[in-house]
């Protein structure tokens, strides 16, 4: 049974083979031509469709990357603006810097009620090629909870104004009794060019914004 098994599958490959034969002699090879054509190009279409789905793939991986990088510099650009916009303004302006401070002094002491005076002259130093320090020192006389509040105060004001050097003695004079000669100087920037008003057309607004946000928020 085996051996009729294997003679039928012999005849059927020798008789495959002849009718391969009988076509390519009768010129009809081109049925597998047509065959080997086909399957050619369906191998290629499928190769040509997975590398343009794979190019697809790294342009829109790319333009993903692209657009990221684009939000995170907008996400900078907005955050320094923001912080430009917040923080130049407390600088006085640099064509005030001869009266600026000691009009700022005269007001801070006027509105706290204490008797206040100068102490030689203003002082600058300019060596920085970014802004200029100015500095004034003041005398007064004051008790220590009347000192502590004013010092707060001058720290707590949006303008770039800070105390240091602060010096204090016991009042003698018998009219000042439980009071102290205190010696304070004070000092701020002034920023020999703001850039705000060169970067932003509508800086004065964009201040104005800002500074009513921050008392809104008060």
């Amino acid at each position: 049974m085996k051996k009729i098994l294997k003679n039928q599958q012999v005849m059927d490959f020798q008789r495959g083979l002849q009718d391969v034969k009988t076509v390519a002699q009768e010129g009809r090879f081109i049925l597998f031509l047509k065959q080997l054509i086909a399957v050619g190009l369906c191998f290629f279409l499928v190769h040509y469709a997975v590398g343009k789905f794979q190019e697809k793939i790294k342009k829109n991986q790319d333009q993903i990357r692209a657009i990221a990088i684009q939000k995170k510099s907008e996400k900078e650009y907005m955050a320094n603006k923001q912080k430009l916009i917040t923080l130049e303004p407390l600088f006085p302006d640099v064509s005030e810097k001869n009266q600026w401070l000691t009009s700022r002094l005269l007001d801070l002491f006027k509105k706290a009620e204490i008797g206040m005076q100068l102490e030689g002259s203003q002082s600058e130093n300019a060596s920085n090629a970014t802004y200029i320090v100015a500095s004034q020192s003041v005398g007064a006389v004051m008790n220590y909870e009347t000192l502590g509040k004013f010092l707060e105060q001058t720290e707590n004001l949006n303008d770039f104004l800070r105390v240091s050097n602060v010096s204090v003695t016991k009042d003698t004079n018998s009219q000042n009794i439980g009071k102290n000669k205190v010696s304070l100087r004070f000092n701020t920037i002034f920023l020999k060019q703001k850039i705000g008003p060169n970067i932003f057309k509508n800086y004065k607004e964009l201040v104005a914004q800002q500074r009513k946000a921050q008392e809104g928020g008060k």
